[in-house]
């Protein structure tokens, strides 16, 4: 019976979750990756490049499962990551955790299940990228020869590391201290350093213990069989390079063709996602051990009855102002306060590159929900009743949006200002009437504020490393 009910909501929230526009968004992302996964060696740009001083780049069709598995193995961890960590919060939402806890359904049966669906996702993601690096690599090589095992070997090793992120997602949603908007980014904020380090140990010592155990992006399994492919002709390890800008003026001495091995399952290798596996399924039973034992929804009503009397006497404006301050907590108020306050005592370009990047990344979660918050609420059906309702509300949530992000960037504002330089002051007003505008057409057309997010995450990881002074 215990079998049946994990099945059960298993396949329950992946109907619901697979429904989603954010979901299929994901999927299309997904495709175009692989396209631009296709390493090119006459392109200014190129998704990986190995040894290019002794090989020619991307002249065999083995080159497009390669460089498509260790890119999607980089990203999908961490977009996987922010994708998932909504599972339980909807149900906290909707009621459905409420009811399961009246239910025969036991918290680790549900967890179970949760954890299931998790895992078919990010798999389903991971098969779009199979699908369509394989239809990209008919394409730019039509009938070359293929072994369908030795396609699939490329993309075995980031499986262990869908195992780890599908379950600290599921781990992250039912810690208490991670519950809650600032809760939530504070787990996504965590998982984001945690990645980080994960990377750094792999780019420092790839050998290492750690690296190969934590390796959630398959990266060492990949480039074991590089080197393995590599040093008969070098004598030495690959050296690999990841979105890289090549030199267009190359070597005239004669290169060789690089054919990449397919990766043999070793015992050694077996071990090393064996305990990636057991580990994520470990992580998830520990979850149902955390997860609170009950869910109160009477405090949830009480909640939104004070939020409704709160509201009354207010204009439109004041209502929207009130309803996005809501979402601030005390945490979120603090970590706000100190980037505030530190963007006034640094040097300008540190202020402007990357306190101020910050800034705006802490402060969406505010605004995230702008576009989908009708939705969110059932008053999506409700409102567009009403005479220019929905245009006034979207303006006057804009604004409300824009008054938050100008105060957040005032220290900025005021020292490029300041300096005269106008330019500048310009370019940072118009930032920050940007984001809540992204926030409404993002969550308009999808439903969902996790669009958002990923998209103004990636924005703002591009500022961060391009450090640019507006002037």
């Amino acid at each position: 019976m215990t079998g049946n009910q994990i099945w059960f909501i298993a396949l329950s929230d992946l109907k619901e979750r697979t429904r989603r526009f954010s979901f299929l968004a994901l999927c299309a992302l997904s495709v175009l990756a692989a396209f631009l996964f296709v390493p090119d060696s006459e392109a200014e740009m190129t998704s990986i490049a190995v040894d290019a001083d002794y090989f020619l780049q991307g002249t065999n069709w083995t080159w497009i499962p390669m460089a498509s598995a260790l890119c999607t193995g980089m990203l999908l961890p961490l977009a996987g990551f922010f994708y998932l960590r909504n599972t339980l919060s909807f149900d906290r939402k909707t009621g459905t955790m409420a009811l399961v806890y009246t239910s025969p359904v036991r918290r680790v049966s549900y967890l179970a299940g949760k954890f299931i669906s998790n895992l078919l996702l990010l798999t389903l993601v991971l098969a779009v990228v199979v699908v369509s690096s394989l239809c990209m690599m008919l394409i730019h090589f039509p009938g070359s020869g293929f072994s369908v095992l030795h396609f699939l070997s490329f993309f075995a090793g980031i499986l262990p590391g869908i195992f780890l992120c599908a379950a600290v997602a599921l781990a992250a949603e039912a810690v208490p201290l991670f519950q809650g908007r600032s809760g939530s980014w504070l787990a996504g904020v965590l998982f984001f350093v945690m990645y980080i380090v994960c990377i750094s140990l792999l780019v420092d010592d790839p050998q290492g213990v750690m690296a190969r155990f934590l390796d959630m992006t398959g990266f060492v399994w990949l480039k074991d069989g590089i080197d393995q492919s590599v040093y008969s002709v070098t004598g030495r390890p690959a050296q690999v390079a990841l979105g890289v800008h090549q030199d267009i003026e190359v070597s005239h001495r004669e290169l060789s063709e690089l054919f990449f091995q397919s990766l043999p399952f070793t015992s050694k290798r077996v071990l090393e996602k064996g305990v990636m596996i057991v580990g994520g399924i470990v992580i998830s039973i520990a979850a149902s051990v955390i997860l609170p034992r009950y869910e109160s929804g009477k405090k949830t009503r009480m909640i939104s009855e004070k939020k409704r009397r709160d509201s009354n006497g207010h204009g439109l404006f004041a209502t929207e102002v009130i309803q996005t301050f809501r979402n601030c907590s005390v945490p979120w108020a603090v970590v706000m306060s100190g980037v505030w306050l530190s963007m006034f005592l640094v040097d300008i370009k540190t202020a402007y590159g990357t306190l101020w990047v910050l800034a705006m990344m802490w402060s969406c979660l505010l605004y995230a929900d702008y576009g989908c918050r009708e939705k969110k609420y059932n008053m999506n059906t409700l409102l567009p009743t009403f005479y220019h309702a929905c245009s006034r509300q979207m303006l006057v949530r804009w604004c409300s949006g824009v008054m938050l992000s100008a105060l957040i960037s005032v220290p900025v504002i005021l020292r490029t200002a300041l300096a005269g330089n106008w330019a500048g002051t310009a370019k940072v007003i118009l930032s920050a009437c940007f984001a809540p505008a992204l926030s409404i057409f993002l969550g308009w057309i999808s439903g969902s504020e996790r669009v958002f997010e990923i998209v103004f995450l990636v924005i703002s990881y591009w500022m961060l490393n391009s450090r640019s002074f507006p002037a």
